[in-house]
């Protein structure tokens, strides 16, 4: 579902929106990159890490853009 879609159903008061698939979207896609750039390391601390940071940035992404809470917590 587009984002402009559930940022208009969360200002109607929407109180889950399901967002998974796009965190492990994210989180492969950060695994994928780190990998693509540092191909001859294969500790797995160092490619999670970059897959967590995609996940951490997405949440804020979604919290601050999408799901009008910025200003709740």
């Amino acid at each position: 579902m587009p984002e402009e879609m559930l940022a208009t159903a969360c200002n109607m008061n929407i109180c889950k929106v399901n967002v998974d698939s796009d965190l492990r979207i994210g989180f492969t896609a950060g695994i994928r990159e780190y990998l693509a750039n540092n191909p001859s390391d294969v500790d797995m601390r160092s490619y999670l890490k970059q897959g967590k940071k995609y996940v951490k940035d997405l949440v804020r992404f979604k919290i601050q853009n999408v799901f009008n809470s910025k200003d709740k917590a």
